[in-house]
């Protein structure tokens, strides 16, 4: 039952997501999606501290095969090969990372300093 409750939750927040990004604002909060969320939804057990909680990660973060570009068009297909330290800690506690957030390019700033 926590399992539907937990995928229930992951899918409103992909059609939100999806709304936003076709009909919406367009704000471009999130750059890419993880596209196996739904399956590790379902594995989720109930245990840990963040079990169940749809994360959002910048995208200068290594998450495993997510594409982690830092919004700089020259790392655009770049696929992080690793999970960074924060990202195995999420997992671990039974966190879910939703996709990759947008950010100035380079974490650089809008002045670039």
């Amino acid at each position: 039952m926590v399992e539907f409750k937990i995928s229930e939750k992951v899918r409103n927040y992909l059609s939100e997501i999806n709304k936003n990004n076709v009909t919406g604002r367009k704000i471009n909060a999130i750059l890419s999606l993880n596209p196996n969320v739904l399956k590790e939804a379902n594995k989720v057990n109930g245990k840990g501290k963040l079990s169940g909680k749809t994360i959002v990660v910048k995208s200068n973060i290594s998450v495993k095969n997510l594409v982690a570009n830092c919004a700089s068009k020259t790392l655009e297909n770049y696929r992080a090969p690793y999970d960074a330290t924060v990202v195995k800690k999420i997992k671990q506690e039974g966190g879910l990372i939703i996709g990759m957030a947008n950010m100035d390019e380079f974490a650089a700033g809008a002045s670039g300093e």
